[in-house]
């Protein structure tokens, strides 16, 4: 067990070292559908100056209220579901005894792909993920685990991209998982469940105005409206960047990337993979099916975000509409097929789910449905009555009505 583990965490170390890529003031289009060897670059400085126009999308609707007893899960299978750290946090030790009642989630914490059960393994790790769930929104320090069936370190893997408030305020490392008593020990940084119920509603406060208004719209339409919304807000970290890739495993506050999924959505600060595990997460509270993709590049690494639409697999980079060379306001890396990101030096045999390498990437994400936007699309108007958009190309004409249904 504990060789297995070991290499788990070599992997993780290998996969994980993700720097993201510039655009170096490059744009790029597909001149058409049928013939992706012909790829148009354009020069962003010879490309007339973008119009910004606030994006008109109703954001005074009521918000998604899904408590911890309310769990939405697309598996209907499992629906019931040695390093030392210097200058180490003063960790709560009175969360037994604490009568604080527990915050009552307005999100879902326990949602997960309706694949899941495949791409981690097996269903009992599934259920492991929602005892540490609901453990840490209760402050509980303990959580029983079957060494038979279920793999502690993989599932904390899980919680790291799909639940990421669980590392505001924990410390977690590798020695987490007691082999001798088959308990897993989480230990919190915050000094009471007051204040842990607060940095919950903090976390849910800020994810709010993301996902407000798009609970009965389309599939496309909620996770196109959130993403634009999102990536309006994002500030790339590169301190984020500038740490020892040998300690990235350890679930510890030195880490800089320790709670980086959490920050991406609270601070609205991070790196590719810290903004992919944030939007992630806010399509599970659009109940739509999502994972994190690592992969390794011809000259760096990057991470972006997989998500299904209609039955479809499509790739969405907040990265780099976040920090895109024509200015403010793009959705042009949302819907992009594989073979943009292969333009890129991205190959899909070097593509890892969720940094899982032993899960050969086996997704086909070939559909061309938003390639129209993957051409240069900016300052989109949303409406959510019609379920259509308007947006501007990269020479500020108005493209109208794409349908988002």
């Amino acid at each position: 067990m504990r060789k297995g583990i070991l290499i788990f965490l070599v992997v993780i170390i290998l996969i994980s070292t993700v720097g993201c890529r510039t655009h170096d003031d490059i744009n790029y289009s597909f001149s058409s559908k049928d013939d992706l060897s012909s790829v148009e670059f354009i020069d962003s400085s010879s490309q007339s100056e973008i119009i910004e126009n606030d994006v008109a999308v109703n954001e005074s609707q009521e918000t998604i209220d899904v408590s911890s007893e309310e769990v939405i899960t697309n598996n209907d299978n499992n629906s019931n579901n040695n390093s030392t750290v210097s200058s180490l946090p003063q960790a709560s030790q009175t969360t037994e005894t604490d009568n604080t009642p527990s915050y009552k989630p307005k999100l879902n914490y326990y949602y997960l792909p309706a694949d899941a059960s495949e791409i981690y393994k097996t269903s009992e790790n599934l259920e492991l993920y929602r005892d540490i769930v609901s453990a840490y929104l209760n402050y509980e320090t303990t959580v029983p685990f079957d060494t038979r069936t279920q793999g502690p370190h993989y599932v904390l893997n899980m919680v790291r991209f799909h639940c990421p408030i669980f590392f505001a305020d924990t410390y977690i490392d590798v020695d987490f998982a007691d082999y001798n008593t088959d308990k897993l020990k989480i230990t919190y940084t915050s000094k009471s469940k007051a204040e842990h119920n607060k940095i919950i509603e903090d976390f849910e406060n800020a994810c709010m105005p993301l996902i407000a208004g798009l609970s009965s719209e389309t599939e496309t339409e909620r996770a196109l409206v959130c993403y634009y919304r999102y990536v309006q807000t994002l500030n790339y970290d590169d301190a984020l960047n500038d740490f020892d890739s040998s300690r990235f495993y350890l679930y510890a506050p030195d880490n800089p990337r320790y709670d980086e999924g959490y920050k991406a959505i609270v601070n609205k600060t991070g790196v590719c993979s810290s903004f992919s595990i944030a939007y992630s997460f806010l399509l599970s509270q659009l109940n739509i099916d999502s994972y994190t993709i690592f992969a390794a590049g011809k000259t760096d690494s990057h991470a972006w975000t997989m998500l299904k639409l209609n039955d479809k697999w499509y790739f969405a980079d907040p990265t780099f509409d976040a920090d895109w060379p024509q200015g403010e306001n793009s959705i042009s890396n949302f819907g992009v097929p594989a073979q943009q990101r292969i333009l890129f030096g991205y190959n899909p045999e070097n593509y890892f789910i969720s940094n899982t390498s032993d899960n050969p990437f086996s997704y086909n994400v070939n559909d061309f449905r938003f390639i129209k936007l993957t051409q240069g699309a900016y300052s989109p108007e949303f409406n959510l009555e019609t379920n259509t958009m308007i947006y501007k190309d990269t020479k500020g004409n108005i493209q109208q009505e794409f349908d988002l249904s």
